[in-house]
């Protein structure tokens, strides 16, 4: 996927955001985090990360939460989500 993908009005893009924890894993935890979308009039998304072109324009798409600091026995370092913008 590249850093700024460009989609038409209509057509969807799936977003992902993964956790990495102390013993080095990585899981995907995109359920676990809030997605939004920088203008919602461009691009909406919704709560599972798929993202729809709206109209026209730039805009820029992130996910955000307060996540335990433990996921089962794994103990938590830290996220990375993707922070694209989107073209239409």
């Amino acid at each position: 996927m590249t850093d700024n993908p460009e989609i038409k009005a209509g057509e969807t893009l799936q977003f992902k955001a993964f956790g990495e924890f102390t013993d080095s894993s990585v899981m995907d935890i995109s359920s676990k985090v809030t997605w939004s979308s920088e203008t919602v009039s461009v691009a909406a998304i919704d709560s599972n990360g798929l993202a729809t072109a709206m109209n026209k324009g730039t805009t820029q798409i992130s996910a955000t939460g307060q996540l335990i600091n433990t996921y089962g026995e794994k103990k938590y370092r830290h996220a990375a989500a993707q922070h694209r913008h989107i073209n239409p």
